[in-house]
């Protein structure tokens, strides 16, 4: 069952990391200027994942990591600039300014919490694995039982905050950004990144309860059968 978590959370995580079919789409933020400018095409813009961006126009997308973004800017400002040799317009937006400003989102707006989630989930399956298969002393059987689904709830707590945070934070800079005052840069929250998110939060929720409703009826019997012989 942890399938379609991983997969879920791989997507999430990757988001604009490269250029494979979709993962350029699956982003947060999408910045771009409101209408266009003498160094901006209207079409230029740049996707914001957890660990990668993508820039460019939307047909020539250039993504990579966020630690290598420098490369694409030099790239894509070459060739912006290239086509765009007879602009003087010193106050108009451009490739830097925009990146500049995307760049100061990721690193310190949106953080990812949705890893530490995942971590939290990945560290439960050990311990869950172990109980199930019988391979823990019984004096431990409680302990483990009890971190793998204290484990896995904690994930669930983890990926809701992720997800609200989320929507909310790209929710109140896509209206921000569309008033007057914040003319020149146009802010769009992603659609496919936070329905992944809701996603694992529901997904999460589901096996971390159905993972607590079988230890509890495994440990039933044997409580019971515990109780018995002390009784006799």
């Amino acid at each position: 069952m942890a399938g379609p978590f991983s997969f879920a959370i791989t997507l999430s995580i990757t988001g604009c990391v490269s250029t494979s079919p979709g993962i350029p789409n699956i982003y947060l933020l999408k910045l771009q200027a409101q209408n266009g400018t003498n160094v901006l095409p209207a079409d230029f813009q740049i996707r914001l994942g957890y660990f990668g961006m993508c820039i460019g126009e939307t047909k020539a997308l250039i993504c990579s990591g966020s630690s290598s973004i420098s490369i694409i800017n030099s790239t894509s400002t070459n060739s912006t600039n290239s086509s765009n040799s007879t602009s003087t317009a010193s106050t108009d937006l451009t490739p830097t300014t925009l990146l500049d400003t995307a760049q100061a989102l990721q690193g310190r707006i949106i953080l990812p919490f949705l890893v530490v989630a995942a971590g939290w989930f990945f560290f439960a399956l050990p311990w869950l694995v172990l109980t199930q298969r019988g391979k823990v002393p019984a004096r431990h059987a409680q302990l483990f039982k009890h971190t793998a689904v204290r484990s896995l709830w904690l994930s669930v707590a983890i990926a809701l905050v992720s997800a609200i945070a989320t929507a909310q934070t790209a929710g109140a800079l896509q209206y921000l950004t569309k008033s007057p005052a914040f003319s020149s840069i146009s802010i769009e929250a992603g659609v496919t990144l936070q329905v992944l998110q809701w996603f694992l939060v529901i997904f999460s929720a589901l096996f971390a309860y159905a993972v607590m409703v079988v230890l509890d009826e495994d440990s039933g019997p044997a409580d019971g059968a515990g109780g018995k012989a002390g009784g006799e």
